[in-house]
């Protein structure tokens, strides 16, 4: 059996927390994978809705080059917008991060996210 080109990773989210902030490197036989940008997308309502999407291009992950790795905080609007995990513990959010290398396109890592919480009100703390 081939090996899948993707690693599956699933999470759990609080909603309305900007925690835990998702740290990936990227590496082939122990050296980092040289990249041009990484795409992470998040779907809500089973992976129906784009929820949002976050990109090293765009400035919204930030990029060292040298680990090859890609650093995201969310934002407690963007862990807000995820669908709650209803009482059957199933996760209704799916995400997958890609990486550009060259003009191509390829999924690194896809899961689900399961969203608890978000009774807060999320007001802004000094």
């Amino acid at each position: 059996m081939a090996n899948k080109p993707y690693v599956t990773k699933d999470y759990e989210w609080v909603r309305g927390t900007t925690r835990p902030e998702l740290v990936v490197r990227f590496t082939r036989n122990g050296s980092p994978i040289e990249f041009d940008d990484a795409i992470l997308s998040v779907y809500k309502d089973n992976g129906k809705t784009l929820a949002f999407r976050v990109s090293v291009e765009e400035g919204t992950m930030s990029m060292n080059v040298d680990l090859g790795q890609v650093t995201w905080v969310p934002t407690a609007a963007q862990t807000r917008s995820l669908t709650v995990t209803k009482a059957d513990g199933l996760p209704r959010n799916k995400y997958e991060l890609e990486l550009r290398i060259n003009g191509s396109e390829e999924v690194y890592i896809m899961g689900n996210i399961t969203a608890t919480g978000g009774l807060n009100d999320d007001e802004e703390i000094s």
